[in-house]
């Protein structure tokens, strides 16, 4: 080979770079790696939100349409007790002839009780972050145990999901009844109607004279009604009465607001005359005479037509 020939195949050397696989191969594939890792951890966060967000925002209305629910159920309740809130008689077949056709314009609450299993034995939401670092430190680092209040406690708050099962299941059977006993009293009044008069109402008809038209059977079960439902009533007003003012402030601290855009339940100001006289019992009949009329102990009577509540 000429000097000359030696001396361009020098310079073709010299000008051909070095390999460098860490820019040339390495760097590419790590970058594109890292993008679609990105990418990925992005889409799963983004969706991960908005999961959490859809969770929280159905959790949010199923406690405000039970809300909504309840304060229709209290209206109907409370209108009903409007026709016979004067009520003062002991005398238990008074008690029944005074109070006419309890007439209602409503119908049954459905509502799936499932969609209340968010509510917890003890508060889980909107804690700050400071709150969130002390309780990962004090009850997953260091194990302390953690409070949980009785169950006593519970079975008497609102967390107690059976509680508002059970006046939700008692308000569809107020209704019930109501028909049932509508009905009977219509019956049996048009067959009174026979011996009344105008200067003999209904309700000032002696018992001699009631059994004559009335089967003993019968007017049992009219007064067992009127009772069950008198006091049903007044016992379901002070529940409903109670979970609208307890409970949005438990169902709140079960879900975290900052992913309804901090939205709050609705809250209702029940504080009408009407409504404040409808929150007092109705008088207790003469469970001596009840017991007399519809074939039970006095102690059976009292305790069949008396609700202690969950307190």
């Amino acid at each position: 080979m000429t000097p000359d020939a030696v001396l361009i195949a020098k310079a073709i050397l010299m000008l051909k770079a070095d390999v460098d696989y860490t820019k040339d191969y390495v760097f590419p594939i790590a970058l594109s790696f890292l993008s679609a890792l990105m990418g990925g951890l992005t889409a799963y966060c983004i969706n991960n939100r908005q999961e959490k967000i859809k969770i929280e925002t159905e959790k949010f209305n199923s406690a405000n349409t039970l809300m909504m629910v309840s304060f229709q159920m209290i209206n109907t309740l409370v209108a009903i007790k409007s026709s016979y809130i004067g009520l003062r008689s002991r005398n238990p077949i008074f008690r029944a002839l005074a109070i006419n056709e309890l007439l209602f314009n409503a119908g049954e609450v459905n509502f799936d009780i499932s969609r209340l299993s968010f509510i917890k034995k003890i508060p889980t939401a909107n804690k700050s972050l400071f709150e969130r670092f002390v309780f990962f430190i004090k009850y997953k680092i260091l194990k302390h145990e953690l409070i949980m209040p009785s169950d006593e406690e519970i079975g008497n708050s609102w967390r107690n999901i059976a509680r508002i099962d059970a006046f939700l299941f008692n308000y569809n059977f107020v209704l019930k009844s109501l028909i049932v006993r509508n009905q009977l009293d219509s019956d049996l009044k048009k067959r009174l109607s026979n011996i009344a008069s105008k200067d003999k109402p209904v309700f000032e008809i002696k018992l001699d004279e009631i059994k004559k038209e009335i089967d003993a059977s019968e007017l049992s079960k009219y007064i067992d009604l009127t009772e069950s439902i008198v006091a049903l009533i007044d016992y379901l007003i002070r529940e409903i009465d109670s979970f609208i003012m307890e409970f949005p402030k438990v169902a709140e601290s079960n879900i975290e607001l900052s992913k309804v855009n901090k939205a709050r339940l609705s809250t209702i100001v029940l504080n009408k005359p009407a409504y404040l006289a409808a929150l007092i019992p109705i008088p207790q009949p003469d469970f001596e005479l009840v017991s007399l009329l519809v074939g039970m102990s006095p102690e059976e009577a009292k305790q069949r037509y008396s609700y202690s509540g969950w307190h």
